[in-house]
């Protein structure tokens, strides 16, 4: 952990905009049910072992186990994407410079974030390729459901030593292909999305503090994990890492940085699931009673989307007018490793 969250290099950074995939106008994306995701993409050997018989199962008995699933995890439809994760990217990267008014041209370096990106060589060099020629050096940073803070972290640290004059994040993830279709339990969580926020020296810095912890000790890497047969996770103990650790967390970065819970307008953490999210909700309230914001979520129709579930939240609320400029939002990210991120800016 970090001894100062709020330190500064000479060079402030600032934020010039913000892009994201949509999955309602975006071609590719495919909103899909809980129903449907049964009936057509969950493998035969999956539906066999959740109806417990052999075909046909009626229309009856899948809405009675999607509205279960519904009622116990929150997820009501995800979006999956028919193309790559570069492909998504770029969706999110060519929306963002053309709201900050941005020639591709004049970037510096292109952070890419991802678990999911299918190609080598990095993110970062196939979303270069595809906005067309520059300057830009390229990598990537992964580090799970984290990968957001540390990507932004990496790109504003960039500004602030003066190595580069701006920096392109994007994250993108195909989160749908990290679970086996033969596992219901796992499969039916993720969903696909984007988002890319541009970076650059200014006058006045936009980020407060930052912090980043992992703890795999103790058996906590193996708790959530990813195997040939796909997404794994022992969820009980997940679940009770997110209660106490995630919030205690939380709650240790804003007194360390400085910064009154009554202060903050909008709390965004990572999606996973509604019953989670109600969990870190309902204890961060508990040892924060003066926390009156908004508490953020958009997983019952996105479902998790791994790193990228905080960053699309922003980029669509600040284009829908939900979040304002100038309103101080705080970012809490967890997940493998066990890792936990945080950022505040404004």
């Amino acid at each position: 952990m970090f001894a100062d969250l709020r330190v500064k290099f000479g060079q402030p950074c600032q934020i010039l905009g913000w892009g994201h995939t949509d999955c309602q106008t975006d071609p590719g994306f495919n909103k899909v049910s809980q129903s449907d995701f049964i009936k057509d993409y969950l493998s035969h050997q999956a539906r066999q072992e959740l109806f417990g018989h052999q075909s046909p199962w009626t229309d009856q008995e899948i809405n009675a186990k999607a509205e279960k699933w519904i009622n116990s995890i929150g997820i009501n439809e995800r979006s999956f994407f028919s193309g790559t994760v570069s492909e998504m990217g770029l969706i999110a990267a060519r929306r963002c410079l053309k709201n900050a008014g941005f020639n591709p041209a004049d970037l510096k370096l292109i952070i890419g974030g991802s678990n999911t990106h299918e190609r080598y060589p990095s993110l970062a060099d196939q979303i270069k390729c595809g906005l067309g020629q520059s300057s830009a050096a390229c990598w990537d940073i992964t580090e799970a459901c984290v990968t957001n803070a540390a990507a932004i972290q990496s790109g504003v640290a960039q500004i602030r030593s003066g190595l580069a004059s701006n920096v392109l994040v994007v994250c993108s993830e195909k989160a749908t292909i990290l679970a086996n279709r033969d596992k219901y339990l796992y499969s039916n969580l993720f969903g696909d999305g984007a988002f890319a926020v541009l970076l650059a020296a200014g006058v006045q810095d936009s980020f407060l503090a930052f912090d980043i912890i992992s703890l795999p000790e103790d058996g906590q890497i193996d708790l959530i994990y990813k195997t040939d047969d796909g997404f794994e996770q022992n969820g009980p103990k997940v679940h009770g890492f997110v209660g106490k650790q995630v919030v205690d967390f939380l709650n240790k970065f804003l007194t360390k940085a400085g910064i009154d819970p009554s202060e903050v307008d909008h709390l965004i953490p990572h999606q996973p699931s509604r019953k989670t999210l109600d969990l870190l909700e309902k204890e961060f309230r508990k040892i924060c009673p003066n926390f009156k914001g908004q508490f953020h979520r958009n997983v019952e129709t996105m479902g998790n989307l791994s790193s990228v579930s905080p960053g699309l939240i922003i980029a669509s609320s600040i284009e829908s007018g939900v979040i304002k400029p100038d309103e101080l939002k705080v970012i809490i990210t967890f997940g493998s490793g066990l890792s936990i991120g945080a950022y505040a800016f404004r």
